[in-house]
């Protein structure tokens, strides 16, 4: 994997929430992300995930020779 180091692993872990106070903790988990903190952490929302498939699924998006 090109993500892997000598000292750690890639790991993806999908954090979904069920009552209130659970949204309050991810989205402090994803301030913390988005500001640099944790350098080695991504946030993938549902919204950007979709928006990524749509433009990469779209063969109007590609160029002659990729398609």
């Amino acid at each position: 994997c090109a993500f892997e180091e000598e000292n750690w692993s890639p790991c993806v872990a999908w954090i979904v929430g069920r009552q209130p106070d659970d949204f309050i903790h991810i989205e402090a988990l994803n301030i913390i992300v988005q500001t640099g903190l944790r350098k080695r952490f991504s946030v993938i929302t549902k919204e950007q995930l979709l928006l990524d498939v749509r433009e990469i699924g779209n063969p109007k998006n590609k160029k002659a020779k990729d398609v």
